[in-house]
């Protein structure tokens, strides 16, 4: 049940991501950080909103993070300069097509 949930609200994260930040790899880190900033702040949820809207949110305010971090200098680049990381996430993203 939870990895249906996880994995219809992953793509939607995902696609934003892509679309905010053009690049799969910048995109997936959005989405494991969206996740995680979703389980520690579930408690927070208004019940009164569309979850969508909410966890919308929270993947738009992380891509911007990461813009002021660029910007700044803040960021830290610690991914593997391969191909190898970019078919993970070409992998990760046909399997939740499927």
């Amino acid at each position: 049940m939870l990895v249906g949930f996880l994995n219809g609200w992953s793509r939607r994260i995902f696609t934003l991501a892509l679309r905010l930040r053009g690049h799969c790899e910048e995109a997936q880190d959005i989405l494991q950080e969206t996740m995680l900033k979703l389980f520690g702040k579930i408690s927070d949820f208004p019940d009164d909103s569309p979850f969508w809207g909410w966890l919308r949110q929270i993947a738009v305010n992380e891509s911007l993070t990461r813009i002021r971090n660029r910007h700044t200098g803040h960021e830290i680049d610690l991914s593997v300069k391969s191909g190898f990381r970019e078919a993970d996430i070409l992998l990760h993203r046909n399997h939740l097509q499927a």
